[in-house]
């Protein structure tokens, strides 16, 4: 029997005993999605919570695969999203990195973008902080260790200082202090997580500045790159004014540059209804330069519209796309603009209520 070409076409009627589970899919082997029972996915999660990590007999791979399981089949409203939410739980003990990077990019990630301007934040940043300090108080601030653990460390403590924890903060804003004040080499791993957070909550103009012409003046491209972010990603909206300027003036940008600059303003949150503004403004101009059969230029609207939610952005979108009708490459992009920011809006009108529900219960017992 081929197992790799095989539908299950009826459920199977399992009841393991106590608090005993039946875990599908071992290794992740498959590519497909298993939907247990909610009192299975509950039972995996009192397993990793209640047993030492030493302990656990389901592998990295099969903790990777329940939460990614978990998170897929609660944005399908398959499951409610108290069952990937409660999973989070166990993280406090989780060493391995696989595991790690689905939480915090398949799983939270949508989750955190979709809630970053609405009341529930708060209580999102507090859930998440109390998820992530146990691995920040066991892996600490120094890049040593395993590679593994190298890696582990730079993303936990970029997710912390993109909830604003005030000690990671401290931390990363002494290190980055220390580069741009005194040039102490900052290490490879922590590198973009310092030029980023550091610019954006321990920066200053002077500050903004003197990274540009770092920029101006390096050679690497990745260092450029880590630059480029550090010099998008304030909340100073004047500097972010600036540097689209220059991009479209092509000053210390080149041309070929000019979607990346977008692109990465695009991902900072704080400049993003202003980003709109300005390339609606614009909009003929960059039609003029570039025309509408570039490529890149097909895509630039998709990437800073795609996480709109409401209403109101999805009219704003729908009318800019009416008053310019001709697409060119861009046409199959705008659809999927369309399509993400609909999804966008019926996930906050049916999950939002729910995880704003299932954290007023959580942090009411922390």
């Amino acid at each position: 029997m081929d197992m790799n070409n095989i539908t299950f076409d009826e459920d199977l009627d399992l009841d393991p005993q106590g608090e005993g589970w039946v875990k599908f899919n071992a290794g992740q082997m498959g590519y497909y999605t298993v939907l247990y029972p909610d009192e299975m996915w509950r039972r995996f999660a009192r397993y990793l919570q209640h047993n030492p990590y030493e302990n656990w007999t389901l592998s990295a791979a099969d903790r990777s695969g329940l939460l990614n399981d978990a998170f897929s089949l609660a944005a399908s409203g398959k499951v409610s999203y108290t069952i990937p939410l409660e999973m989070l739980s166990y993280l406090e003990k989780e060493r391995h990195l696989i595991p790690w990077g689905t939480a915090l990019q398949s799983g939270t990630s949508y989750i955190n973008n979709m809630l970053k301007r609405f009341p529930e934040y708060g209580a999102w940043r507090k859930y998440m902080d109390n998820i992530l300090s146990p691995t920040i108080a066991r892996l600490g601030f120094k890049d040593e260790g395993s590679n593994s653990d190298r890696i582990l460390r730079s993303r936990i403590l970029g997710y912390s200082c993109s909830l604003q924890n005030a000690d990671t903060l401290e931390h990363v804003i002494h290190m980055f202090r220390g580069w741009l004040d005194n040039g102490t080499v900052v290490p490879g791993n922590l590198r973009a997580m310092v030029y980023q957070f550091g610019m954006r909550f321990g920066g200053t103009d002077d500050d903004w500045y003197l990274i540009w012409n770092k920029y101006l003046t390096e050679s690497s491209p990745q260092e450029k790159n880590l630059l480029l972010n550090a010099l998008t990603d304030v909340r100073e909206l004047h500097l972010i004014a600036k540097l689209l300027e220059y991009a479209k003036l092509e000053i210390g940008i080149r041309r070929q540059d000019f979607f990346t600059v977008l692109r990465s303003v695009g991902s900072n949150s704080a400049a993003l209804s202003m980003l709109w503004d300005w390339t609606r403004e614009n909009y003929q101009d960059f039609i003029d330069r570039f025309t509408i059969e570039d490529s890149y230029f097909g895509t630039m609207l998709y990437y800073i519209v795609r996480n709109y939610n409401t209403e109101l952005q999805l009219q704003e979108v729908k009318d800019f796309f009416a008053k310019y009708p001709e697409a060119g490459t861009g046409e199959r992009y705008r659809n999927l603009s369309l399509e993400s920011i609909e999804r966008n809006i019926y996930w906050m009108k049916t999950y939002r209520p729910v995880i704003g529900d299932y954290l007023k219960r959580k942090l009411s017992t922390i």
